[in-house]
Protein backbone atom coordinates (compact mmCIF):
# COMPACT_ATOMS: atom_id res chain seq x y z
CA UNK A 1 0.00 0.00 0.00
CA UNK A 2 2.89 2.24 0.81
CA UNK A 3 3.54 2.24 -3.02
CA UNK A 4 -0.22 3.52 -4.26
CA UNK A 5 -1.59 6.77 -4.58
CA UNK A 6 -1.13 9.10 -1.67
CA UNK A 7 -0.46 7.20 1.21
CA UNK A 8 0.72 10.65 2.48
CA UNK A 9 -2.33 12.30 2.72
CA UNK A 10 -3.89 9.19 5.21
CA UNK A 11 -3.52 8.23 9.37
CA UNK A 12 -1.94 4.74 9.58
CA UNK A 13 -3.42 3.24 12.19
CA UNK A 14 -2.38 -1.08 12.67
CA UNK A 15 -4.43 -2.99 15.48
CA UNK A 16 -2.84 -5.74 16.87
CA UNK A 17 -4.43 -9.01 17.80
CA UNK A 18 -4.09 -10.42 21.61
CA UNK A 19 -1.32 -12.39 21.82
CA UNK A 20 -0.05 -11.51 17.97
CA UNK A 21 3.09 -12.85 16.89
CA UNK A 22 6.48 -10.87 17.64
CA UNK A 23 7.34 -11.00 13.78
CA UNK A 24 4.53 -8.33 13.36
CA UNK A 25 6.03 -5.35 15.40
CA UNK A 26 9.06 -6.37 13.20
CA UNK A 27 6.36 -5.56 10.10
CA UNK A 28 5.14 -2.61 11.69
CA UNK A 29 8.54 -0.83 12.66
CA UNK A 30 9.94 -1.81 8.78
CA UNK A 31 6.94 0.03 7.89
CA UNK A 32 7.63 2.89 9.89
CA UNK A 33 11.00 3.04 8.94
CA UNK A 34 10.52 3.42 5.34
CA UNK A 35 8.04 5.70 5.61
CA UNK A 36 9.26 8.23 8.07
CA UNK A 37 6.78 11.32 7.49
CA UNK A 38 3.90 9.41 7.96
CA UNK A 39 1.63 9.59 11.14
CA UNK A 40 1.32 6.21 12.56
CA UNK A 41 -0.97 5.23 15.32
CA UNK A 42 -1.15 1.41 17.19
CA UNK A 43 -3.48 -0.14 19.23
CA UNK A 44 -2.97 -3.64 21.36
CA UNK A 45 -5.51 -5.65 22.07
CA UNK A 46 -4.56 -7.17 25.79
CA UNK A 47 -7.62 -9.61 25.80
CA UNK A 48 -9.44 -11.58 23.23
CA UNK A 49 -13.60 -10.60 23.75
CA UNK A 50 -15.06 -12.47 20.94
CA UNK A 51 -15.12 -16.31 20.17
CA UNK A 52 -14.25 -15.92 16.44
CA UNK A 53 -10.63 -14.84 16.51
CA UNK A 54 -9.86 -11.52 14.92
CA UNK A 55 -13.45 -10.38 15.07
CA UNK A 56 -13.54 -8.20 18.00
CA UNK A 57 -10.31 -6.16 16.73
CA UNK A 58 -11.98 -5.66 13.30
CA UNK A 59 -15.01 -4.31 14.28
CA UNK A 60 -13.78 -2.15 17.37
CA UNK A 61 -11.13 -0.64 14.67
CA UNK A 62 -14.27 0.84 12.57
CA UNK A 63 -15.16 2.03 16.03
CA UNK A 64 -11.84 3.64 16.42
CA UNK A 65 -11.26 4.94 12.51
CA UNK A 66 -14.67 6.88 12.59
CA UNK A 67 -13.86 9.01 15.30
CA UNK A 68 -10.99 9.93 13.81
CA UNK A 69 -11.71 10.25 10.17
CA UNK A 70 -13.46 12.77 8.05
CA UNK A 71 -15.02 11.31 5.19
CA UNK A 72 -14.26 7.75 5.03
CA UNK A 73 -11.70 5.36 6.14
CA UNK A 74 -10.05 1.88 4.40
CA UNK A 75 -9.41 -1.26 6.74
CA UNK A 76 -6.42 -3.81 5.47
CA UNK A 77 -6.36 -6.94 7.14
CA UNK A 78 -3.06 -8.37 7.44
CA UNK A 79 -2.75 -11.24 4.14
CA UNK A 80 -4.71 -8.45 2.02
CA UNK A 81 -2.36 -6.69 -0.72
CA UNK A 82 -3.84 -3.73 -2.61
CA UNK A 83 -2.98 -3.29 -6.02
CA UNK A 84 -1.27 0.19 -7.06
CA UNK A 85 -4.27 1.98 -8.18
CA UNK A 86 -5.80 0.64 -4.58
CA UNK A 87 -6.14 3.89 -2.88
CA UNK A 88 -6.96 6.44 -6.29
CA UNK A 89 -9.11 3.98 -7.13
CA UNK A 90 -11.45 3.98 -3.57
CA UNK A 91 -11.01 7.67 -3.25
CA UNK A 92 -12.46 8.40 -6.30
CA UNK A 93 -15.37 5.70 -6.12
CA UNK A 94 -16.09 7.87 -3.23
CA UNK A 95 -16.32 10.87 -3.55
CA UNK A 96 -17.82 10.13 -7.35
CA UNK A 97 -20.43 7.84 -5.97
CA UNK A 98 -20.45 7.44 -2.43
CA UNK A 99 -20.59 11.23 -0.50
CA UNK A 100 -23.53 11.84 1.40
CA UNK A 101 -25.50 8.93 0.88
CA UNK A 102 -24.80 6.94 4.18
CA UNK A 103 -26.85 4.04 2.82
CA UNK A 104 -24.00 2.90 0.36
CA UNK A 105 -21.83 2.32 3.44
CA UNK A 106 -18.95 0.59 1.86
CA UNK A 107 -17.05 -0.30 -1.04
CA UNK A 108 -16.28 -4.13 -0.39
CA UNK A 109 -13.97 -6.11 -1.84
CA UNK A 110 -14.55 -8.54 -5.23
CA UNK A 111 -16.54 -11.87 -4.60
CA UNK A 112 -14.05 -14.95 -3.91
CA UNK A 113 -15.43 -16.80 -6.17
CA UNK A 114 -15.81 -14.75 -8.79
CA UNK A 115 -12.05 -13.72 -8.76
CA UNK A 116 -11.43 -15.82 -11.92
CA UNK A 117 -13.85 -13.76 -13.96
CA UNK A 118 -12.19 -10.95 -15.20
CA UNK A 119 -13.84 -7.39 -15.17
CA UNK A 120 -13.95 -3.75 -16.61
CA UNK A 121 -11.65 -1.69 -13.81
CA UNK A 122 -13.24 1.29 -14.70
CA UNK A 123 -16.76 0.00 -13.80
CA UNK A 124 -18.26 -0.83 -10.37
CA UNK A 125 -21.89 -2.42 -9.34
CA UNK A 126 -24.15 -1.93 -6.26
CA UNK A 127 -25.38 -4.89 -4.32
CA UNK A 128 -27.01 -5.84 -0.97
CA UNK A 129 -24.39 -8.57 -0.59
CA UNK A 130 -20.83 -7.25 1.21
CA UNK A 131 -17.99 -9.16 0.90
CA UNK A 132 -15.64 -7.68 3.61
CA UNK A 133 -15.56 -3.86 3.36
CA UNK A 134 -12.31 -2.27 2.00
CA UNK A 135 -13.52 1.35 2.67
CA UNK A 136 -16.49 2.49 5.00
CA UNK A 137 -18.75 5.67 5.06
CA UNK A 138 -18.29 7.48 8.44
CA UNK A 139 -21.24 8.21 8.46
CA UNK A 140 -22.84 5.26 7.80
CA UNK A 141 -20.81 3.83 10.42
CA UNK A 142 -21.94 5.88 12.72
CA UNK A 143 -25.94 5.63 11.75
CA UNK A 144 -25.79 1.91 11.31
CA UNK A 145 -23.01 -0.17 13.29
CA UNK A 146 -21.95 1.35 16.31
CA UNK A 147 -24.73 0.68 18.71
CA UNK A 148 -24.10 -2.85 17.55
CA UNK A 149 -21.10 -3.14 18.97
CA UNK A 150 -22.10 -3.98 22.66
CA UNK A 151 -20.77 -6.37 25.27
CA UNK A 152 -23.87 -8.80 24.29
CA UNK A 153 -22.97 -8.75 20.77
CA UNK A 154 -19.07 -9.62 21.76
CA UNK A 155 -19.96 -12.13 24.22
CA UNK A 156 -22.42 -13.93 23.05
CA UNK A 157 -23.28 -13.17 19.03
CA UNK A 158 -25.24 -16.22 18.58
CA UNK A 159 -27.91 -14.92 21.05
CA UNK A 160 -27.91 -11.30 20.31
CA UNK A 161 -28.32 -12.16 16.48
CA UNK A 162 -31.70 -14.25 17.17
CA UNK A 163 -32.86 -11.09 19.47
CA UNK A 164 -32.17 -8.08 17.04
CA UNK A 165 -31.90 -9.97 13.52
CA UNK A 166 -34.71 -12.65 14.01
CA UNK A 167 -35.43 -12.37 10.14
CA UNK A 168 -32.07 -12.77 9.19
CA UNK A 169 -31.42 -15.33 5.64
CA UNK A 170 -28.85 -16.14 8.16
CA UNK A 171 -29.82 -18.52 11.48
CA UNK A 172 -28.27 -17.21 14.23
CA UNK A 173 -25.38 -19.63 15.21
CA UNK A 174 -24.62 -19.11 11.81
CA UNK A 175 -22.05 -16.74 9.91
CA UNK A 176 -21.50 -15.26 13.24
CA UNK A 177 -18.23 -13.62 12.67
CA UNK A 178 -17.76 -9.45 11.79
CA UNK A 179 -18.44 -9.84 8.42
CA UNK A 180 -21.85 -11.97 9.03
CA UNK A 181 -22.54 -8.94 11.85
CA UNK A 182 -22.45 -6.57 8.66
CA UNK A 183 -24.66 -8.71 6.75
CA UNK A 184 -27.22 -8.75 8.89
CA UNK A 185 -26.91 -4.92 9.59
CA UNK A 186 -27.47 -4.24 6.17
CA UNK A 187 -30.41 -6.50 5.81
CA UNK A 188 -32.18 -4.67 8.61
CA UNK A 189 -31.57 -1.07 7.54
CA UNK A 190 -31.67 -1.91 3.56
CA UNK A 191 -27.65 -0.70 3.35
CA UNK A 192 -26.03 -1.32 0.15
CA UNK A 193 -22.13 -1.62 -1.12
CA UNK A 194 -20.39 -0.70 -4.10
CA UNK A 195 -18.27 -3.32 -5.80
CA UNK A 196 -15.52 -3.38 -7.70
CA UNK A 197 -15.95 -5.11 -11.64
CA UNK A 198 -12.16 -5.71 -11.69
CA UNK A 199 -10.72 -6.84 -7.69
CA UNK A 200 -7.81 -4.36 -6.70
CA UNK A 201 -7.22 -6.22 -3.68
CA UNK A 202 -5.32 -10.10 -3.00
CA UNK A 203 -6.10 -12.14 -0.57
CA UNK A 204 -2.98 -14.15 0.01
CA UNK A 205 -4.25 -16.32 3.27
CA UNK A 206 -1.87 -19.49 2.24
CA UNK A 207 0.71 -18.94 5.07
CA UNK A 208 -0.25 -18.62 8.73
CA UNK A 209 -3.05 -19.73 11.05
CA UNK A 210 -5.69 -20.87 8.07
CA UNK A 211 -3.04 -23.17 6.95
CA UNK A 212 -3.82 -24.91 10.83
CA UNK A 213 -7.62 -24.10 10.77
CA UNK A 214 -7.56 -25.67 7.17
CA UNK A 215 -5.74 -28.71 7.88
CA UNK A 216 -3.21 -27.74 5.19
CA UNK A 217 -0.16 -29.62 6.14
CA UNK A 218 2.49 -27.93 4.19
CA UNK A 219 3.26 -25.39 7.03
CA UNK A 220 6.89 -23.80 7.39
CA UNK A 221 7.67 -26.82 4.54
CA UNK A 222 7.50 -24.29 1.50
CA UNK A 223 9.34 -21.30 3.62
CA UNK A 224 12.86 -22.28 4.86
CA UNK A 225 14.50 -18.71 6.04
CA UNK A 226 15.58 -18.98 9.38
CA UNK A 227 13.97 -15.42 10.08
CA UNK A 228 11.47 -13.30 9.45
CA UNK A 229 13.21 -11.25 6.71
CA UNK A 230 13.75 -14.49 4.37
CA UNK A 231 10.73 -15.82 4.59
CA UNK A 232 9.17 -12.68 3.67
CA UNK A 233 11.04 -12.37 1.03
CA UNK A 234 10.27 -16.08 -0.58
CA UNK A 235 6.36 -15.08 0.33
CA UNK A 236 6.64 -12.11 -1.78
CA UNK A 237 8.34 -13.81 -4.86
CA UNK A 238 5.32 -15.83 -4.64
CA UNK A 239 2.82 -13.63 -4.71
CA UNK A 240 4.38 -12.01 -7.65
CA UNK A 241 4.09 -14.71 -9.84
CA UNK A 242 0.97 -15.39 -11.28
CA UNK A 243 1.30 -19.03 -11.99
CA UNK A 244 2.88 -19.45 -8.17
CA UNK A 245 -0.29 -17.99 -7.37
CA UNK A 246 -2.84 -19.85 -9.32
CA UNK A 247 -1.32 -23.19 -7.98
CA UNK A 248 -2.57 -22.16 -4.60
CA UNK A 249 -6.04 -20.82 -5.78
CA UNK A 250 -6.65 -24.30 -6.02
CA UNK A 251 -5.33 -25.71 -3.05
CA UNK A 252 -6.24 -23.26 -0.84
CA UNK A 253 -9.84 -22.43 -2.21
CA UNK A 254 -11.24 -19.46 -0.86
CA UNK A 255 -8.15 -18.44 1.01
CA UNK A 256 -6.35 -16.83 -2.10
CA UNK A 257 -7.43 -14.37 -4.48
CA UNK A 258 -5.18 -13.20 -6.89
CA UNK A 259 -5.12 -9.44 -8.91
CA UNK A 260 -2.46 -7.98 -10.67
CA UNK A 261 -0.43 -5.76 -7.93
CA UNK A 262 0.94 -3.73 -10.61
CA UNK A 263 -2.53 -1.77 -10.89
CA UNK A 264 -5.06 -1.24 -13.45
CA UNK A 265 -5.42 1.75 -16.16
CA UNK A 266 -8.93 4.13 -15.98
CA UNK A 267 -9.22 6.95 -16.57
CA UNK A 268 -12.57 7.65 -14.85
CA UNK A 269 -14.54 4.92 -13.20
CA UNK A 270 -18.81 4.31 -13.40
CA UNK A 271 -21.08 2.77 -11.66
CA UNK A 272 -23.09 0.58 -13.99
CA UNK A 273 -26.64 0.81 -12.36
CA UNK A 274 -28.24 -1.24 -15.53
CA UNK A 275 -25.69 -4.18 -14.53
CA UNK A 276 -24.55 -4.21 -18.56
CA UNK A 277 -21.39 -3.22 -18.72
CA UNK A 278 -19.89 -5.47 -15.49
CA UNK A 279 -18.75 -8.85 -17.32
CA UNK A 280 -16.66 -9.74 -14.22
CA UNK A 281 -19.52 -9.43 -11.62
CA UNK A 282 -22.43 -12.53 -12.70
CA UNK A 283 -23.84 -12.83 -9.65
CA UNK A 284 -25.75 -10.47 -7.29
CA UNK A 285 -27.92 -10.71 -3.98
CA UNK A 286 -30.09 -8.14 -5.20
CA UNK A 287 -31.23 -9.83 -7.92
CA UNK A 288 -34.79 -7.21 -8.70
CA UNK A 289 -31.66 -4.49 -8.92
CA UNK A 290 -33.50 -2.73 -6.24
CA UNK A 291 -30.19 -0.94 -5.82
CA UNK A 292 -31.01 0.94 -9.17
CA UNK A 293 -34.17 2.00 -7.50
CA UNK A 294 -32.49 3.16 -4.50
CA UNK A 295 -30.15 5.01 -6.58
CA UNK A 296 -31.91 6.79 -9.06
CA UNK A 297 -34.01 8.58 -6.02
CA UNK A 298 -31.72 9.28 -4.37
CA UNK A 299 -29.15 10.73 -7.39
Amino acid sequence: MAQSMSLDNFRVHFFLEHQYHPDIMTVIQAFIKTNPNLDVDLTVRTERKHPFLASFNILDSYRESCQRSLDYFILAEEDILPSRDFLAFHDYVYYRWMINRPKIWGICHKRRHETEVPGDPSIVVGDSHCTSLALADVQGIKMFLLEHLCDEYFKTPHTYAARVFPDSQYAPGDHMDHDGQLERIMELNSLWCLRPDQGRTMHAGFYGGNEHYYNIKKRGEEFSGDTYLEKANQIKAILHDSGAMKERMHEYKEQIVSIDLDGYDWDRIDLDVDRTRCPGSPWFQDTENKFKDYYVVTR
